[in-house]
């Protein structure tokens, strides 16, 4: 997977790009570079093991990129010494390397090349330099694996769980520029407070941004079965959720959302979109509406903060507009719901809405169409 746009021959000036390998095995393979070769993005490996491979430099390698490691085993494996059991080049990034194991490798490193003098059963990280260019203006050192036996059977796939907002939130809308179609998991027992205090000492609060949806089949669900017994609550915040332009097949699962002042689905989509909410909670909200669905036009790129200015300006115009035609006169009554709707639809299945100020209504649906 590559991005071709750069600038210059700056790795790290490559767009993001994202990959994922998770409970994969790479068995008896021999390749005339590295098993896995990154250029610029960022990888997450995690509960994959590599065994038996024939590699001419190294299992893993980066230029320039960002690399999560976790869980992982690499054994009995031949590679070049001169490259390392997995490589990074002083541009790359190690994000994480957590219970990885490595053993039986064949490929040594020569000594002096290592800053702390000793061979390298883990991630050979150039300080600073290119050593492959200039060998001798360059230093490297060594990550070891934390491991002395092989986790891979400790890490359960599909077991990793979001408890952290923002992180959730960069994920899912990286999904749409990478092409990934996942289910989103909340970890059991999570709160996401979206409303914080600016400073201590301070009594300003700000509002984390709302999870906006562009991707078809999004799914965010609490826990591995998204039952709403796990707990996974929102609370607070302007915006808690908005989907925007034409996704279709989004499910929310499971979700407690609490105490936002705008709504806590802003279901934005135009008439291609369709969303399900699923055993979800919905209560003490106190903006327009727990649940507004509308269009929000232009092709649904608004941004969170022109959607939530746009709510009351959206219900108020519509009913004057409504109020304003002849009662009797069913056709221009229509064209205003037309002109204000091809809005996208929403099904409702076990759902709970609660102790809520709104407004205007719990659920308003402006031109689009609601289900339960």
């Amino acid at each position: 997977s590559f991005n071709s746009r750069s600038i210059g021959d700056f790795p790290m000036e490559l767009d993001r790009v994202e990959a994922i390998i998770e409970g994969c095995t790479f068995l008896g393979n021999v390749v005339s570079d590295s098993l896995i070769s990154m250029t610029g993005g960022f990888i997450r490996i995690a509960g994959t093991a590599f065994h038996d491979n024939i590699v001419q430099a190294s299992i893993i390698s980066s230029v320039g990129g960002n690399l999560s490691l976790s869980h992982s085993c690499i054994e009995n494996n031949i590679y070049d010494s001169d490259h390392g059991l997995i490589f990074m080049d002083w541009l790359s990034m190690l994000d994480k390397s957590d219970l990885n194991f490595a053993g039986n490798n064949s490929g040594s490193i020569i000594k002096e090349h290592i800053t702390d003098a000793t061979m390298c059963e883990g991630i050979l990280m150039e300080t600073s330099g290119n050593c492959e260019e200039q060998f001798h203006d360059c230093s490297r050192t060594c990550v070891e694996f934390d491991s002395f036996v092989c986790m891979r059977d400790a890490y359960v796939i599909s077991e990793y769980c979001y408890s952290d907002w923002m992180e959730l939130r960069h994920d899912i809308e990286s999904a749409l520029e990478q092409d990934i179609v996942d289910a989103f998991v909340i970890c059991p027992n999570t709160i996401f407070n979206l409303t914080l205090a600016a400073e201590k000492m301070v009594s300003t609060e700000y509002n984390l941004p709302a999870i906006t949806i562009k991707k078809s089949n999004t799914v965010i669900q609490c826990g591995k079965d998204g039952s709403r017994e796990n707990k996974c609550i929102i609370v607070g915040g302007t915006n808690q959720i908005v989907i925007n332009s034409s996704p279709s097949g989004v499910k929310l699962v499971g979700l407690t959302m609490l105490h936002s002042t705008n709504s806590a689905v802003n279901a934005a989509g135009d008439y291609n979109a369709s969303a399900t909410i699923y055993d979800c909670e919905f209560s003490s909200h106190f903006g327009p509406a727990a649940v507004l669905i509308h269009n929000s036009g232009s092709g649904g790129n608004y941004t969170e903060g022109e959607l939530s200015e746009s709510i009351p300006v959206i219900l108020s115009s519509f009913r004057e507009d409504m109020h304003n035609r002849n009662k009797d006169d069913e056709i221009q009554r229509r064209s205003v719901v037309q002109q204000m709707g091809n809005s996208m639809s929403v099904d409702f299945e076990y759902c709970t809405f609660s102790d809520n100020r709104v407004m205007y209504a719990a659920v308003v649906v402006v031109g689009g169409r609601a289900r339960s």
